[in-house]
Parts: structure tokens; C-alpha cells; sequence
């Protein structure tokens, strides 16, 4: 599938890269809105997603001391 904006082609159907990451191409990053599954954000790493964020009913997201996340 191919994607006309303002009557410019290119943007291709997305994709599914190594790391599991919704993408569309080298220069757009696609997240969900509504985290699913428990998560955690160890002590050593830094993570950042495009807002808004929403955690399911039932699910945690834990951000540990000394690690980072930016909701954008």
C-alpha cells in the first residue's frame, strides 16, 4: 500500500523491525497509545514514547530508580 499526502508518494504500509517496533519508514517511529502488557524500565536504561500514554487496567509499568522515561 502506498500512502498519497498532499499528492506526494512514498509513505509504505508499516512494518515490523528486529527490535519488535511498529515503523513506516527510516524517519517515522509508530507506538501504541495503550500499554498492554507489564512493564519495566530497568536502573540503566532510558526509554521515551509519544504521548498520550495509557496503562490497561491491570497492567504496571515501573520505571526504576535511576532509569529514565520520557513520555513526549
Amino acid at each position: 500500500m502506498t500512502v498519497s499526502i498532499n499528492g506526494t508518494t512514498g509513505i509504505t504500509s508499516p512494518s515490523i523491525n528486529t527490535s519488535g517496533q511498529k515503523m513506516t519508514s527510516a524517519i517515522f517511529r509508530v507506538n501504541a497509545q495503550l500499554l498492554s502488557e507489564t512493564t519495566t524500565i530497568g536502573a540503566t536504561e532510558n526509554a521515551s514514547t509519544v504521548g498520550p500514554l495509557e496503562v490497561a487496567s491491570g497492567v504496571t509499568l515501573t520505571v526504576t530508580s535511576g532509569g529514565t522515561l520520557a513520555v513526549i
